[in-house]
């Protein structure tokens, strides 16, 4: 009687300690759940799901929004894959032949989709897809190392890359064997876009942003500010930056260069004629940037995992959320639904824009 007693009251301790176990993991996960929603300090901005990205391998290297909104085409160690924004499930992969994928672009009108990267120190490549046959219809390369970004043009007629070799080049869709070069940088080329549909920027370790024309590779000139390598560049959006003139007639302003880098800067600058308008310092390195669909934000993916959301007329911090994927690689917005993705070292997620 007594034996059966002990081994009641020791069946009641085990299953007392499971109970706490339980409640301590339920617990931690609502706190979890919370955190995930709020964000931490000023946080306006809120993760628009609880659920990291199990499909895909991390670290998450590129993203891009397809062009009907359904899904992402994710590019990670593992190559690329196709997931809808729904429920994070891989609808299908790729068949790339590279070992590192660093950028994918969809070109103006969505028919081609650019995967850029190649082997380090070896090769770099970009991988040309009609993506409504889901098939690859050509290759191109002529980089001594990997590509870090490739940019459409405005008109989709051409695209220009950014090579760790510290070479950008210029491929004409009607002519794709013979690009224009461009060898201004000393060191490897982390960030490129197109000014407008004849001007070039281009930036990365040597801490300079370059402009130079598309057409032949001439340089036009050197933006040196930043002292330590430039991460990410992007321009503002057609009609962000909306002037009042005298007559109270709205009219559009200068076109908008964004640089962040090592220095743990975000710069805005005036890329026609060179000028610095104005700088701000972050508490740690960024890492991305991505201009809201209306260039009145400007969204920056961190060292620390945090997107922080400012206001280009003074570089102000309106949000700051935890983008919950720990180191930032990529953002991309997706205008119509409100959301940024953001891709890192443990997943991809998407947060709302801040309001």
């Amino acid at each position: 009687m007594t034996r059966a007693i002990q081994e009641g009251m020791g069946v009641r301790r085990t299953a007392r300690r499971w109970r706490a176990r339980v409640t301590k993991r339920v617990v931690g996960m609502v706190v979890w759940l919370f955190v995930a929603t709020v964000g931490f300090g000023n946080a306006r901005v809120a993760a628009a799901d609880v659920d990291l990205s199990p499909v895909v391998t991390a670290p998450i290297t590129a993203l891009a929004l397809t062009p009907d909104g359904h899904s992402l085409v994710v590019g990670s160690a593992a190559g690329v894959r196709i997931v809808s924004t729904v429920d994070r499930q891989v609808v299908s992969s790729m068949a790339i032949e590279m070992a590192k994928v660093h950028d994918l672009r969809f070109s103006p009108d969505g028919e081609t989709l650019l995967v850029a990267g190649g082997e380090p120190a070896e090769g770099g490549k970009v991988e040309m897809w009609d993506w409504q046959q889901r098939r690859r219809i050509d290759r191109v390369s002529g980089h001594a190392d990997v590509v870090y970004r490739v940019v459409w043009s405005e008109l989709g007629d051409r695209f220009a890359t950014a090579g760790g070799d510290g070479i950008c080049q210029v491929f004409r869709i009607d002519d794709v064997r013979s690009p224009v070069r461009y060898a201004g940088h000393s060191r490897a080329v982390l960030a490129i876009a197109f000014v407008d549909q004849e001007t070039i920027a281009s930036a990365g370790v040597d801490q300079t942003v370059r402009l130079w024309k598309a057409a032949d590779g001439s340089h036009l000139r050197t933006l040196d500010n930043h002292v330590d390598t430039i991460n990410d560049l992007a321009i503002r959006p057609e009609g962000g930056g909306r002037l009042i003139d005298e007559a109270g007639e709205s009219t559009l302003g200068p076109k908008m260069l964004a640089t962040i880098g090592e220095d743990r800067t975000v710069r805005l600058w005036q890329p026609s004629i060179g000028r610095l308008v104005r700088f701000r310092r972050l508490p740690v390195v960024p890492r991305a940037i991505a201009w809201s669909v209306d260039g009145r934000r400007l969204h920056v993916g961190c060292q620390d995992g945090q997107i922080r959301t400012l206001d280009p007329d003074d570089l102000a911090e309106s949000s700051e959320t935890a983008g919950l994927v720990g180191r930032v690689h990529e953002l991309i917005v997706d205008g119509d639904k409100g959301l940024v993705w953001v891709g890192g070292e443990n997943g991809f997620r998407a947060v709302n824009q801040s309001e």
